[in-house]
């Protein structure tokens, strides 16, 4: 990937937001495609407890991890990040390997967890960054323009 955030500057709350909750409607589709799996495998059933209850729970967790992950490292921002053009990096503008992805996904799990506290921080910090951001290196950024062109603009004419 490009060094996509040479004239990016810190992404805007409200985008983050958005961006979050765009995701959010995505990874529950993923989620329901899982759940649907489980049942296809419990035979039509509800999986009201017992091994394949957890075993759910440990796939649910998986996939919201592998979304992130994925689009954190191999395009620098999730499907929501894109739409609202917004790409995450580590602090030096370069893109973020599993290990940092991961470390920024843990980070942002176990800081926003109680009351959105890692996002709201970033009103006391000095260059506007979340408290996962702190932590993990990374930071979100607003880009200038897309770097993904659309479908009309990639057409070549004959």
């Amino acid at each position: 990937m490009p060094l996509i955030i040479a004239d990016a500057r810190p992404a805007p709350l409200m985008r983050h937001l958005a961006a979050i909750a765009y995701d959010v409607m995505l990874l529950a589709a993923c989620w329901i495609g899982v759940g649907f799996l489980f049942i296809i495998f419990n035979k039509g059933e509800a999986i009201t407890g017992g091994a394949l209850h957890y075993l759910l729970q440990v796939a649910l967790l998986a996939t919201w991890l592998a979304f992130y992950i994925y689009f954190w490292t191999q395009q620098g921002q999730t499907l929501g990040m894109r739409a609202w053009r917004l790409a995450v990096a580590d602090e030096n503008g370069r893109p973020l390997t599993t290990v940092l992805a991961l470390k920024r996904w843990c980070c942002a799990l176990l800081t926003c967890a109680p009351a959105g506290i890692g996002l709201w921080w970033r009103y006391l910090d000095v260059d506007g960054c979340t408290l996962y951001d702190r932590l993990s290196r990374t930071r979100l950024y607003l880009l200038p323009t897309n770097p993904y062109p659309s479908a009309k603009k990639r057409k070549t004419h004959v």
